[in-house]
């Protein structure tokens, strides 16, 4: 596994950025795959959720994935927060005012979307609709593609 890593480390570049805008490096250049983990849940609104994604999506090559993991709102939601909560308060051993203060900043800073306004998000950016690779109660892992250039070129091959 360490190998791996080390193989892996070799070829890929770790670029650290606010999305948008990307820096004039990471916006030129056309990548073989983007990863966003616990990002989007903390963007306020579904315009800066869309305008994340693009920017992403337009630094893309053709067909490369995009997985994004975080936290998604889904019908199950409002049981499953209190759930988890609980379960972290008994892990955590925390006190009742520092559980307090966290449901308050969840509350305020916490921000998920369903699973169809990212299908949505992702057909304006240009990227093919979530395929889930993972769930945990509400926290899900998708990938997205970059929509081919040459869509015609790539059915005749």
């Amino acid at each position: 596994m360490i190998e791996c890593r080390r193989r892996i480390a070799k070829r890929a570049r770790w670029i650290e950025a606010s999305v948008p805008p990307m820096p004039r490096e990471a916006a030129d250049a056309r990548y073989d795959a983007a990863l966003t983990l616990l990002v989007s849940r903390f963007l306020p609104g579904n315009s800066e959720k869309q305008a994340f994604i693009s920017a992403i999506a337009e630094s893309l090559a053709p067909n490369a994935p995009l997985l994004i993991a975080d936290p998604f709102r889904s019908e199950h939601s409002q049981e499953t927060a209190p759930v988890l909560r609980d379960a972290w308060a008994r892990q955590s051993s925390a006190s009742a005012e520092v559980i307090a203060q966290m449901s308050t900043r969840m509350a305020r800073d916490f921000h998920p979307v369903d699973e169809s306004t990212l299908a949505r998000m992702a057909g304006e950016a240009g990227l093919t609709a979530p395929a889930r690779l993972f769930q945990a109660l509400d926290f899900k892992a998708f990938v997205l593609r970059k929509a081919d250039a040459c869509p015609q070129a790539a059915s005749r091959a």
